[in-house]
């Protein structure tokens, strides 16, 4: 009897001890498997991020960074009497450019003038102006104050 008890014993450790090895051996795997996963998913996002950022860069560059885009904002600026004309060319001018760009998932376009964080030109609210929108919108304050991206 007391080598049937010990016998039972025996591979109730070793079973306990399997399981034990087999569990831990499955759960190293599947936290594997979610740091891979987690990696790929990064990795997309990241070459998802710079695709956008070099289309939009390329968009900025080649159609909105231009001596059009600027002149008209100067002028805006420069001749306060005539900023709804100015205004209205810079939408004419821009919105064939805002509409490209939804298709890559853009939904706003703004402009302000460099006198501070007033808007001159929403091309998702068009008709929508003349708002300071530097108490909410701090990136444009730093623009403004330090002329850089």
């Amino acid at each position: 009897m007391k080598k049937v008890l010990f016998l039972l014993l025996t591979i109730i450790v070793v079973e306990s001890v399997f399981y034990l090895v087999l569990s831990d051996i499955r759960e190293r795997r599947i936290g594997e498997y979610y740091i891979a996963q987690s990696n790929i998913h990064r990795s997309n996002f990241n070459s998802s991020i710079a695709a956008y950022e070099q289309i939009l860069s390329n968009i900025f560059k080649n159609r909105l960074d231009v001596e059009e885009v600027k002149v008209l904002m100067k002028n805006a600026q420069d001749e306060p009497e005539l900023t709804d004309k100015y205004r209205n060319w810079l939408r004419m001018y821009c919105l064939p450019i805002y509409e490209s760009m939804k298709s890559v998932g853009v939904t706003h376009m703004h402009f302000h003038l460099p006198d501070g964080g007033v808007s001159f030109l929403r091309l998702h609210k068009p008709f929508f102006y003349g708002d300071d929108t530097s108490e909410f919108r701090p990136s444009v304050v730093m623009v403004n104050t330090k002329h850089e991206l």
